[in-house]
């Protein structure tokens, strides 16, 4: 009977010195924080966005009203500005100090090529687009 005591004993003591370390070399698991975030959120159902949903339009403002009767938008291409007034595209040169207003003159578009053509319907494309607001601020 004393042979299974100590066979017993001996094995209760072996059971602590194994899950001892059993336990000890095991690596500590931690709870993993998960961070929400707008942005984290945003990546996460973006693709499923369109962009069309959250477009607005720009709001009609006596100050905006103003601005796009008094100011003209010009584009600057292979030194030279483009711009649109009268329902005409007029073009002229230009130099370090800006516009040389005295070579303003009205292109022609019944006698330019396919390439000038392109070029042209880009540069008008470019005048006429009104979705960005180009006074400094997001427009939003």
């Amino acid at each position: 009977m004393a042979e299974y005591a100590i066979g017993s004993i001996i094995t209760i003591i072996l059971l602590f010195v194994w899950s001892y370390k059993f336990n000890k070399t095991q690596p500590v698991t931690q709870a993993v924080k998960i961070s929400y975030r707008q942005s984290s959120i945003h990546e996460v159902v973006k693709p499923y966005l369109s962009l069309s949903d959250f477009a607005k339009e720009p709001k009609k403002t006596q100050a905006r009203n103003i601005r796009d009767r008094n100011h003209i938008r010009i584009i600057f291409i292979d030194g030279l500005a483009y711009w649109i007034a009268n329902n005409s595209v007029y073009v002229a040169d230009t130099n370090e100090s800006g516009v040389i207003k005295e070579s303003a003159r009205i292109v022609d578009m019944m006698g330019i090529n396919s390439v000038e053509l392109d070029k042209m319907l880009f540069i008008m494309d470019k005048l006429t687009d009104r979705n960005t607001d180009d006074s400094g601020s997001s427009g939003l």
